[in-house]
């Protein structure tokens, strides 16, 4: 299982928010609101774009050493699901409930008791379980539900309309794979392997 929470945010008014850090090319959005969402504005987009199209955007600086210390936090609290928990980056939770799962009647219900305790904790969070870490990572991101489960078998067909950077690629393969026009999983699987290797290396495949 692998979840994906939101860095915490100023309470909600209405108004566009968002969090932003310093980067080697300037300030960028590492969060939004609902409201700033609504605006086009999304996490990675530089802050000078933002104010260009909203120009009484309300930027509050990130907390990123704090937000790893929580999110440390989180993972040990979820080990009351599974002895083996572990951060995923700088915003994910990754749980292997092999052999755990049935203590809450099964994935869903497990699923459902952790939902409902990040919601008591007012923690936003997309979960997925799946055979896989990968397809967990991927799904918790990228699916359209913010809660999916996929079984065994179906993991192809789970993953193929989610974005090739949904493989965790670097930002140089996703945007080659994009140039080409190969934007999502589904259009890799396939493809003839030497080819891909020859072109993007070992770690595409």
């Amino acid at each position: 299982i692998a979840a994906e929470t939101g860095n915490t945010l100023p309470p909600d008014e209405g108004r566009p928010l968002v969090l932003s850090d310093n980067a080697q090319s300037g300030a960028r959005i590492t969060a939004t609101n609902a409201a700033a969402e609504a605006q086009g504005l999304f996490a990675g987009m530089p802050v000078t774009d933002a104010r260009a199209i909203y120009p009484a955007l309300d930027v509050h600086p990130a907390d990123s050493a704090g937000d790893i210390e929580a999110l440390t936090r989180l993972a040990l609290w979820c080990q009351r699901y599974s002895p083996f928990t572990r951060i995923e980056g700088e915003d994910g939770v990754s749980l292997d409930i092999t052999g755990c799962a049935h203590l809450f009647g099964g994935e869903e219900g497990l699923m459902a008791d952790l939902v409902q305790r990040l919601e008591r904790f007012r923690l936003p969070a997309r979960l997925a379980i799946a055979p896989t870490l990968g397809a967990a990572w991927a799904a918790a991101r990228h699916a359209p539900s913010p809660r999916v489960v996929i079984a065994h078998g179906q993991i192809s067909q789970a993953v193929a309309a989610f974005p090739v950077a949904a493989l965790r690629l670097g930002e140089e393969t996703v945007a080659a794979l994009n140039k080409l026009g190969l934007k999502q999983i589904g259009l890799l699987i396939g493809k003839p392997r030497g080819a891909l290797v020859a072109r993007f290396g070992m770690l595409l495949v």
